[in-house]
């Protein structure tokens, strides 16, 4: 798949240590169990993912400090579909839309986004199905986030950058719609401060 939207300008604040870098490359492959772990679930118990939980565990800080090494030098846009709306929104998935408007929105982990809406799109039918989250993203200069393309041809798929924790939105835009899929989803336009 070759990418024709264009990507934005990074600039690199510092290196990434041979950890963060492995940490990032364990990210791509996966994310899905790393954003449980984040997300605050377990194995339930479960005695086989205890040393893959152990494991998960230590990368979360490092794939965290790798998106603080890289800043955003341009206005962008980027687009986050979340398949299980629970973990974006909460309990707050079920509210009127209009109410959502110009509240603060803070992801509390760092969170996959791509520059290209059709790729993120394609994520709205992971998951539950049932509380899926479109999220539009108007970045400014200065968002702490990773470029995945930076680390190599691997990462180049979806224009994925991956931004840092606790950044603070406000939400511009809130309405109800249905993917292509019939994947009824909350469509949330964020903008920073």
């Amino acid at each position: 798949m070759h990418m024709t939207v264009p990507w934005p300008k990074f600039e690199k604040l510092v290196d990434l240590t041979a950890e963060e870098s492995e940490a990032v490359h364990s990210y791509a492959a996966e994310s899905p169990r790393l954003h449980h772990l984040m997300q605050g679930r377990d194995a339930m118990g479960c005695p086989a993912f205890e040393s893959e939980l152990a494991e998960d565990s230590r990368l979360l800080p490092l794939i965290t400090s790798a998106t603080r090494k890289w800043r955003l030098l341009e206005d962008a846009v980027l687009y986050a579909g979340i398949g299980n709306g629970y973990a974006a929104m909460g309990s707050l998935w079920h509210s009127e839309p209009n109410r959502l408007v110009d509240l603060t929105y803070r992801y509390g982990g760092f969170f996959s986004t791509s520059v290209d809406q059709q790729a993120a799109l394609r994520f709205l039918e992971a998951g539950d199905k049932r509380h899926s989250v479109f999220l539009t993203i108007r970045a400014r200069p200065g968002l702490l986030a990773l470029p995945m393309w930076a680390l190599g041809p691997n990462g180049r798929f979806e224009g994925e950058v991956i931004v840092s924790p606790a950044v603070d939105f406000r939400v511009a835009g809130a309405l109800r719609k249905e993917a292509e899929g019939g994947t009824p989803f909350l469509d949330l336009e964020l903008e920073m401060p």
